[in-house]
């Protein structure tokens, strides 16, 4: 790799135990979800992806095209790469890093997301749905 690279900059750590997460999640600038090329998580949402938002922090999503993968788009939180695509995660990771109008926008997308997001604000919504049908 070249030295003068922008990957040079790039460090993968796991999240770690639930005390120091958030810690971790301050020092990172990108959040990579990544899973295997199966039909099978062309179905889910991790939950990485919401503490990604919360935190303001764009995420690379290397899943199938699928529930996960739209949100992500559909929210602007982040860019999607095919999955076990090295070429293409790194050229998402040099062009988030090079681009900085699109990467603040997108960390701004992202705490709009979260705020969209939020159990609490979910959790009332629902509440609010279920008095208007005990009502009726």
């Amino acid at each position: 790799m070249n030295k003068n690279s922008p990957l040079n900059q790039c460090y993968i750590c796991s999240i770690g135990a639930d005390g120091v997460q958030p810690t971790i999640w301050g020092l990172c600038d990108a959040s990579v979800v990544h899973l295997k090329d199966t039909p099978l998580f062309s179905k889910v949402i991790p939950s990485k992806i919401f503490e990604s938002f919360a935190m303001g922090i764009p995420v690379l999503i290397g899943i199938l095209q699928g529930e996960a993968t739209q949100l992500v788009l559909d929210c602007h939180a982040g860019v999607a790469i095919y999955p076990e695509n090295a070429e293409r995660m790194a050229g998402a990771v040099i062009k988030m890093k090079e681009d900085t109008a699109e990467y603040r926008k997108l960390r701004s997308d992202c705490l709009d997301a979260a705020r969209q997001f939020n159990r609490k604000q979910l959790a009332l919504q629902m509440l609010a749905e279920l008095e208007k049908v005990a009502i009726a």
